[in-house]
């Protein structure tokens, strides 16, 4: 028997799982962004995030080093 993780036989349940909060995830940090660039006029950086979704990744980058909420200096 193969025991190895088949990912076309996993069930929707389980790939719901999976999507939903990386989905949210990505929303929050994503929304989070937009709004700071948006306020500190960072044109670019909008852009680049209504474009490019990578679960959050930039978004939170973003976010920690121009000193915005949560990561207040």
């Amino acid at each position: 028997m193969n025991w190895e993780l088949d990912l076309f036989q996993m069930s929707t349940a389980t790939w719901l799982l999976i999507i939903v909060p990386l989905a949210i995830w990505s929303l929050f940090w994503t929304t989070l962004a937009l709004w700071f660039s948006a306020k500190n006029g960072d044109k670019a950086w909008f852009v680049f995030f209504l474009l490019v979704h990578l679960a959050g990744i930039p978004e939170i980058i973003y976010v920690r080093k121009h000193g915005c909420w949560p990561f207040r200096r």
